[in-house]
């Protein structure tokens, strides 16, 4: 848990992190009609394409995770600071 902990406090991280949790939000609330709209049928489309922009950006984010946890694990790396 610290070095997930330690990879998401670095910037490009963290600003992935947040924009997921963003993104997935705010679809979710496109989709169930939260904002006023004149197209229902138009916002359950974009919603889904929101929230799936955020689940890509969290892949991101978990993508960047594992290859810090293998670069540690198989002493990969030449210097780590976590």
């Amino acid at each position: 848990m610290q070095m997930v902990g330690a990879v998401l406090t670095g910037v490009d991280c963290a600003i992935y992190g947040v924009a997921s949790l963003v993104l997935i939000v705010f679809g979710l609330s496109v989709t169930a009609h939260l904002w006023p709209s004149t197209s229902p049928s138009f916002d359950t489309q974009a919603g889904v394409v929101i929230a799936g922009l955020g689940l890509l950006s969290g892949l991101l984010v978990a993508i960047r995770i594992w290859q810090v946890d293998q670069t540690l694990r198989f002493g990969d790396a030449q210097i780590a600071e976590v």
